[in-house]
Parts: structure tokens; C-alpha cells; sequence
């Protein structure tokens, strides 16, 4: 396997920024957390199904640093996304197993449909938050874990569309993490993490287009 000219650049100056920023507010769970998602977009644009370890990586870290700032949502969250991990790891190994050749597919209409569903559900989730805990940052977090979900499943299964999935998700949440830091003052890293994390995705777009 071999990393473009743009990854390996972008590898450096991602982490540079991070350990900066990680060194500043002196919180490095949020540095490996964020460094293994860049590793983890970037080697399963690749192919490398290595990529999904470091997502389990950045998942548990992630996990940690949102449950010391009290986010109990995630911790659960998380987990869902370790499960959707897992599965594309398992799908992976199997097709390299029988030596599948990977090749990217457009969405069908029936995923069309599926993700219309996916889409009301979380509505429906944010409504239901909206309603109980009367917090608007908190109710649309539903929306970017079930599209980190969504996205990797398309990862898994070679779509076209799933870098533009993983690029809504990491705007929102770059957003929901500057509605959090307007809320309570704290907040930099996280709006770090997720606008690196978009930045990888958009390279990795431009690498794997094909």
C-alpha cells in the first residue's frame, strides 16, 4: 500500500496542529482519539482494513474524553460505532479471504429509500431529545452518529457517496462543538478534532475518487 504525496503532507501538518492544540489544553486522549480517525479515513480509502482498528482506537479515546466532559450520550454512541466497526472489519477480512476484488458502486434506489428511513429516525430521536432535556446542541447529536454509522457502512461496502456522508457529519459536528464552546466557554479541541477530521475526509475524497 502505498500513502499520496497530500496524505502523508497532510499526516504531519494534522498532527502538528493537534499536538499543539493537545499540549495547550494538556489533554492527549484527545489527540490519539483525533489522530487515529485521520489514520482511520485514510487506510480505509486505501483498502487497508488496519484502518478499522484505528477507528476502534479513536473510539475508545473519544469515548473517554466525552464522558470526562460529562457528554453521558456518547458513551453509548460509541459503542455503536465500535459495533459498525466490527462489522466492516469482519465484511473485509472475508471478501480478502476470497480474494474479492473491491470496486465502488453507486447507490441503488432501494439505499435511497434506507437512508430516507435512517434520516426520519433521527428526526424522530431529535424531536424526542428536544423534547426531554430541552437542549437543542444535545438533541442533534442523533444526526452525526447515525451518519458516522452510515458512513462506514458505505465505507464497508465500497459506495461512492461515502465521503460525502462522513463530510456533513463532521460539519455538524465542528458546529455542535462551537455551539458548545458559545454554551460553556470549552470547546477548542473538539472543534479542532472535527475540522481536521473534515479536512482528511476531503483529501480522502480527492485521492479516492476512482
Amino acid at each position: 500500500m502505498t500513502w499520496s504525496k497530500l496524505e502523508m503532507v497532510w499526516l504531519l501538518v494534522a498532527s502538528l496542529v493537534l499536538s499543539a492544540t493537545a499540549c495547550f489544553y494538556a489533554n492527549w486522549f484527545y489527540y490519539v482519539a483525533t489522530i487515529s480517525f485521520v489514520l482511520h479515513f485514510i487506510l480505509l480509502g486505501r483498502g487497508c482494513v488496519v484502518g478499522f482498528l484505528f477507528g476502534g482506537i479513536g473510539v475508545a479515546f473519544y469515548g473517554f474524553y466525552c464522558y470526562r466532559l460529562g457528554m453521558a450520550f456518547h458513551l453509548g454512541a460509541q459503542g455503536l460505532f465500535l459495533l459498525t466497526n466490527l462489522i466492516g472489519a469482519v465484511v473485509w477480512q472475508y471478501q480478502f479471504a476470497l480474494r474479492k476484488p473491491q470496486s465502488l458502486q453507486s447507490l441503488p434506489y432501494w439505499h435511497d429509500n434506507l437512508l430516507t428511513l435512517i434520516f426520519i429516525f433521527g428526526t424522530g430521536l431529535v424531536a424526542h431529545n428536544l423534547i426531554a432535556n430541552d437542549d437543542v446542541q444535545e438533541s442533534l447529536r442523533p444526526f452525526t452518529i447515525l451518519g458516522a454509522c452510515v458512513g462506514t457502512l458505505m465505507i464497508t461496502f465500497e459506495f461512492r457517496e461515502r465521503w460525502w456522508v462522513w463530510m456533513q457529519v463532521c460539519s455538524i459536528a465542528a458546529v455542535l462543538w462551537f455551539m458548545h464552546y458559545v454554551q460553556t466557554g470549552y470547546g477548542i479541541p473538539g472543534i479542532v478534532a472535527w475540522l481536521v477530521a473534515l479536512f482528511s475526509v476531503v483529501i480522502c475524497h480527492y485521492t479516492h475518487r476512482k
